[in-house]
């Protein structure tokens, strides 16, 4: 559904919202905040409304059902419902439920019949991106500062973090060397995003192809090296995020440098790591 589609890329750049009074079915973990009123009776309706355009029957307490179920992280239930709970959990979007479904039941009888206009909604969530957005740069940027002045820890001209754990004896490698490292990445609330040590398999790529981060932080390094580095978001996955990591996101890796495998391509492009 196009309209849903866009609003699970919205959902991907919010964190959280102002805190306010839950309704009895909402579900907000310890540490989280509730998405407000109007911002989540927007978001139903935005559903609703893309449910509405693709025709057919729908039951909305079905969805919502999986919603909470998915919100809660339960049992895997209530297919459509479930993959869009599933995503608002991931980027820690906990809508008050009465509203979300309030939103949906209004879109599916028509935009007459609706609080705002989709206009309307759409600059609601807008508003409510730009203000989360605004509020996680600065808990980034407030860990990053008060992790610079730990002792231990370097800050290049870049911004870039890091610190030594193990100092190899080995070769540096070039931008254009491919390398095997073992790594494990995770944000600053210590969940982990990305683990080549939980695979149980190294990665190995050309230094050039990752994000900038990983580019200047592996050419500090000797191989037999472990540096940790803290990777502010503009040298990371920036506003966008990737996957599991939300947008504005600081990024803490563990890296191993295991070897030097072989001289890369210079004409390669960047992929993202």
């Amino acid at each position: 559904m196009k309209n849903t589609a866009f609003l699970i890329a919205l959902a991907a750049l919010a964190l959280g919202f102002s805190a306010c009074e839950a309704d009895a079915g909402s579900f907000v973990p310890e540490g989280e905040t509730l998405f407000d009123r109007s911002g989540s009776y927007a978001l139903g309706m935005d559903i609703g409304t893309g449910v509405r355009m693709e025709g057919g029957a729908f039951d909305v307490d079905e969805f919502i059902a999986g919603v909470r179920r998915a919100l809660r992280n339960e049992d895997e239930s209530y297919a459509m419902g479930m993959s869009v709970g599933t995503s608002l959990r991931m980027n820690r979007v906990f809508p008050d439920m009465d509203e979300f479904a309030a939103g949906m039941r209004d879109a599916l009888r028509g935009e007459d019949e609706t609080r705002y206009t989709m206009a309307q909604a759409m600059e609601i969530i807008a508003a409510a991106i730009a203000e989360i957005a605004a509020a996680e740069d600065r808990r980034n940027a407030a860990f990053l500062e008060e992790n610079a002045a730990r002792p231990g820890v370097t800050v290049t001209d870049s911004g870039l973090q890091f610190e030594v754990i193990t100092e190899g004896d080995g070769p540096r490698p070039g931008p254009f060397d491919v390398v095997r490292v073992h790594y494990e990445g995770t944000l600053i609330d210590g969940t982990v995003f990305d683990s080549s040590i939980a695979r149980g398999v190294p990665a190995e790529f050309p230094v050039q192809r990752v994000i900038a981060g990983w580019i200047e932080g592996l050419q500090l390094m000797n191989v037999g090296s472990s540096f940790r580095f803290f990777i502010p978001a503009h040298l990371g996955y920036g506003e966008r995020g990737m996957g599991p990591v939300p947008p504005h996101s600081t990024l803490i890796f563990e890296v191993e440098l295991l070897g030097i495998v072989a001289e890369g391509d210079e004409n390669d492009e960047f992929t993202g790591f």
